[in-house]
């Protein structure tokens, strides 16, 4: 399924094989150019070092007759259930001046643009650190005057977002409710109070906090 390899007068590619390794290997800049620049046109380096040709990112082949597998239908509903709250946050956004924010400790050494094998595991760079490690708090994405805090797991009761220039900041909001959350400045940074999670929300694979700038 990894297998990136000529045979005969093909050039075979199991279905495994990483975007961005069909997009940097030698075989293919030789012998399939045209997929090699299509390959790198796909989203960006992070992304590629982990889709796969075969799909793996939002995979949902159908089946022979047509149906598309109940697992596969359940995880294109779920994303849509999100996207229908949170939706602002990646439709027509641009990457913030930064892409995410790390909790204190040791930010693991990860060299992302050199090598199609590098890993870029999202659970284990979000999940619980260990004591002394890091682990991603936040992605970012910005629209107008608005930045999303896209957070990966819940906090609690307080967030505070580092380096967001907080003398222009107007508003913070949850996606999903209403109410305005009270924040503080905080040389910088912007310390948010954050209420008790609406039911609808509970069972959100990532929230997001909308912050409106002047």
């Amino acid at each position: 399924m990894t297998i990136l390899e000529p045979r005969g007068d093909e050039l075979f590619i199991g279905a495994s094989v990483p975007v961005n390794r069909v997009a940097l290997d030698p075989l293919t800049v030789r012998h399939a150019q045209a997929l090699t620049e299509a390959c790198n046109l796909i989203a960006g380096p992070q992304v590629r070092n982990v889709a796969t040709l075969g799909g793996n990112v939002a995979h949902a082949l159908p089946a022979a007759d047509g149906t598309i597998p109940v697992v596969m239908e359940d995880r294109l509903l779920q994303i849509g259930s999100w996207l229908k709250v949170n939706g602002e946050a990646i439709y027509g956004t641009k990457p913030w001046k930064s892409t995410r924010q790390w909790s204190a400790g040791e930010v693991p050494k990860t060299d992302y643009n050199k090598e199609y094998s590098t890993v870029y595991d999202v659970n284990s760079l979000t999940s619980k650190p260990a004591p002394g490690k890091a682990a991603i708090e936040a992605f970012f994405t910005a629209k107008g005057n608005d930045v999303f805090a896209i957070l990966p797991r819940w906090p609690g009761r307080q967030f505070t977002v580092k380096d967001i220039g907080a003398a222009r900041l107007k508003s913070v909001r949850l996606l999903g409710s209403e109410a305005p959350l009270r924040f503080t400045a905080q040389a910088g940074s912007v310390s948010i109070e954050l209420p008790d999670l609406p039911e609808l929300l509970l069972s959100q694979p990532a929230w997001v906090l909308r912050l409106s700038r002047k």
